[in-house]
């Protein structure tokens, strides 16, 4: 069921983007026993690959949980592609270049391409949230979901993305983002050398 459509749309630079919320139940005898709400950011790229000589656009969807959970999916070509896991806490779709058995990601200049593009939708959507000040929101759409306090020195992007190298180009992408708060509640990027502190002010 469609909450909000069309909340959002603006186009620029061959670029269309369209929000809106989801709601999602699950029944057992005609009974909701489950209900779960997305915030849906889908984009348009226009001829933003080449294949066989021909543009073509891509489109990538991602669905952000308006309320905290531990997300553990697929990544998706409209159904899910099986030997791949989402890196982030949200469902991710693209019109990746998939195998035969469509279970993969085949490893390949487009599908690079499209992770990247991928990654800055998503960094599009983190500065959506930076806009409405909810900056925990902002951090957790950017937080890879297998990154630690002891891993993040070497840390690799989970299976579908791991194969095209692109942790570099995440890190540059998100640097200059206002992600964390000051004490004073102001944003400040990784760019800035943030200093944490523990202990109460």
């Amino acid at each position: 069921t469609r909450l909000k459509q069309e909340k959002n749309r603006t186009a620029s630079l061959k670029i269309e983007d369209v929000v809106f919320e989801v709601l999602i139940e699950k029944k057992v005898n005609g009974q909701v026993e489950n209900e779960e709400t997305y915030t849906i950011f889908s984009r348009v790229l226009k001829e933003a690959i080449t294949e066989d000589e021909i543009q073509k656009d891509v489109y990538t969807t991602i669905a952000v949980p308006c309320e905290e959970a531990d997300i553990s999916s697929p990544l998706y070509t409209y159904f899910p592609i099986l030997n791949t896991e989402t890196p982030f806490n949200c469902i991710m779709n693209a019109t990746y270049v998939l195998s035969g058995n469509r279970d993969s990601i085949n490893r390949s200049e487009t599908n690079k391409r499209i992770v990247l593009l991928q990654l800055e939708h998503l960094k599009s959507i983190a500065e959506y949230y930076i806009q409405q000040k909810n900056y925990e929101k902002a951090l957790s759409v950017l937080t890879p979901k297998n990154i630690t306090s002891n891993n993040w020195y070497n840390w690799k992007f989970t299976q579908g993305f791991s194969s095209f190298l692109v942790e570099e180009n995440f890190i540059s992408l998100i640097k200059d983002l206002k992600l964390l708060t000051t004490v004073n509640g102001e944003g400040i990027s990784l760019n800035e050398h943030p200093l944490m502190i523990d202990g109460e002010f």
